[in-house]
């Protein structure tokens, strides 16, 4: 029996049943199964009761030991934003002017964990301010973590999820578009200079999810 002060018995036995469930198309054990590229733990994680990140850590170290010990065949990653917290606070000025109770550095140095993620969504984090300077925040937000990932982590650093709303006051295309070239441009210069801790970008991803989520294991898929 698995038994756990901060995760369930009932989450236990959710990652157990996912981890275990057998491909329809395939007829391969998913813990098995090639297809898959990597475990993400939670999407977005945040604790407003504990903004020095230490609660959500010692949640991802229990659920990456536990979920590696279970299947130890694939890659698996928290599913991150790239908030820094009270582990290296030097870092913190580039956050978005707030916490959200996650170390980023900390969280990502856990042995099981294989990878790191970032996110970033300046038009909701940054509201109000104008895209010149949400563009450079992402710039900022971007070689920072390329940085920590290269020279800190030593892990490898997917981009995992960008984007700007089409809600937003004066949303335009071309808006749009300098985005996403801001932060194709970057991931290009990364893989360029070297040093391969973000040397390309996701192209495509699918996430089923069972259950609440961000509350149990997510499959990542490879597209071939």
């Amino acid at each position: 029996m698995y038994i756990s002060f901060l995760v369930p018995p009932a989450t236990a036995a959710a990652v157990i049943s996912i981890i275990t469930r057998v491909n329809t198309f395939t007829k391969i054990v998913y813990k098995d199964e090639p297809a898959i590229m990597a475990w993400e733990l939670i999407n977005e994680p945040r604790c407003q009761s504990d903004y020095s990140g230490k609660t959500i850590h010692a949640w991802v170290e229990e659920m990456a030991g536990y979920t590696k010990s279970l299947d130890g065949n694939h890659l698996l990653e928290v599913g991150m934003e790239g908030f820094y917290g009270d582990s290296m606070p030097e870092k913190k000025q580039y956050n978005p002017g707030y916490q959200v109770g996650t170390d980023y550095i900390n969280s990502n140095l856990i042995r099981e964990i294989d990878f790191a993620t970032i996110h970033a969504y300046p038009d909701i984090w940054l509201a109000g301010q104008n895209d010149g300077s949400q563009n450079t925040f992402v710039q900022r937000w971007m070689w920072s973590h390329w940085e920590d990932a290269r020279t800190i982590l030593k892990k490898p650093l997917v981009f995992a999820e960008f984007g700007k709303s089409k809600k937003d006051p004066g949303y335009t295309e071309n808006e749009r578009d300098t985005f996403l070239n801001t932060v194709y441009t970057n991931i290009y210069s990364f893989a360029r200079t070297g040093g391969g801790s973000m040397a390309g970008g996701l192209v495509s991803v699918a996430r089923p999810v069972v259950g609440k989520a961000g509350h149990l294991p997510r499959l990542i898929f490879q597209k071939q």
